[in-house]
């Protein structure tokens, strides 16, 4: 069931179809009353949902007519399509919540219920049994057949866009290496996630970092370095949250400088590199339309080590295994 805030974009997608008759969508509800929600409210959302306004002009028989009635704690939904010549029945579950919450559950699974039926059209154009005495007009099935196509299209162009959407992150990171150095920072991660096969991705992760170091009686040394992974991962989602597991390789370029405790010697800097492979592991909660939340966890490491040297002794290194943790806030693009 889609609960898109944006509704609107629906129905003005719908609108575009078949000019003037995309407007009036072959409708009629009739709600009881005692399923305690607001029938203005549930009309609004399932035309909403449709993409335009309800028709309750066309005479019972020829066209789709919804009933929502009680069933002991339940709520039961008949839809009686000519359109496609058969009855829907369901039954709603509707937990105890204030009414305009039971009017929006409602409203959703009407146009969704209908919308299913209607799908049919595209495969089945002629009905295959209608009932004696009742059949939708031409027009009418025209209109619901244009419908359930748009819906169908934006459906699948939906699908392909957050299979193929690039998504962009920043935030804050910190990364420990084995040899001691604790070396926070921020960083920046952009990934592609592939349009023929949307459970793998590609992506590319850099982070500004600094670091600093000292030992008694040496001096004290400090780095401040830039890094860059290319990165192949893979994905699952589930609802808001989304986790994935990637491979990669991390190349680091740092700028060294020490300072001696002898102020009789200059303190020096140099350029040194560090590399090593890594795997990280994501995840990913949705806030927000295309914004999340993302928290990574990265492990690698270093086979060409950086190290930091005063007067022969070694003061700070990029060595060893490295562990990265990052909070980021994100987007889809």
């Amino acid at each position: 069931m889609r609960r898109r805030p944006a509704l609107a974009a629906s129905l003005g997608a719908v609108f575009g179809v078949a000019g003037a008759h995309a407007a009036r969508v072959p409708l009629r509800l009739e709600i009881d009353p005692c399923t305690g929600t607001d029938q203005a409210l549930v009309r609004r959302l399932a035309a909403l949902e449709l993409g335009g306004t309800l028709d309750d002009e066309q005479p019972v028989g020829t066209t789709t007519v919804v009933h929502a009635d009680c069933r002991d704690a339940e709520v039961q939904v008949v839809i009686d399509d000519p359109v496609t010549g058969k009855m829907i029945s369901r039954t709603l579950d509707l937990p105890d919540q204030p009414r305009d919450a039971r009017s929006r559950l409602l409203g959703l699974a009407i146009s969704e219920a209908v919308l299913a039926s209607w799908a049919e059209l595209a495969i089945t154009p002629v009905p295959a049994a209608p009932s004696p005495g009742t059949a939708a007009s031409p027009d009418v099935r025209r209109q619901a057949t244009q419908i359930a196509e748009q819906h169908m299209r934006q459906g699948t162009a939906e699908s392909r866009d957050g299979a193929g959407r690039w998504q962009i992150s920043a935030g804050p990171d910190l990364r420990w290496f084995g040899s001691g150095l604790v070396e926070p920072g921020l960083a920046l991660r952009t990934v592609h996630w592939l349009q023929s096969y949307s459970s793998f991705g590609a992506g590319l992760d850099l982070d500004l970092g600094f670091a600093e170091a000292s030992v008694a009686d040496t001096g004290h040394a400090s780095a401040t370095g830039l890094s860059v992974a290319p990165l192949l991962a893979m994905r699952t989602t589930l609802g808001r949250l989304l986790a994935a597991a990637g491979v990669g390789w991390r190349l680091g370029l740092v700028h060294l400088a020490g300072e001696p405790v002898d102020t009789l010697r200059a303190g020096r800097t140099a350029f040194a590199l560090w590399t090593g492979p890594l795997l990280a592991l994501d995840l990913e909660v949705r806030i927000w339309r295309s914004a999340f939340v993302h928290a990574g966890v990265e492990s690698g490491l270093v086979l060409l080590p950086a190290r930091g040297t005063i007067s022969g002794v070694r003061v700070l290194s990029f060595e060893g295994s490295w562990v990265r943790g990052v909070l980021s806030l994100g987007m889809s693009l």
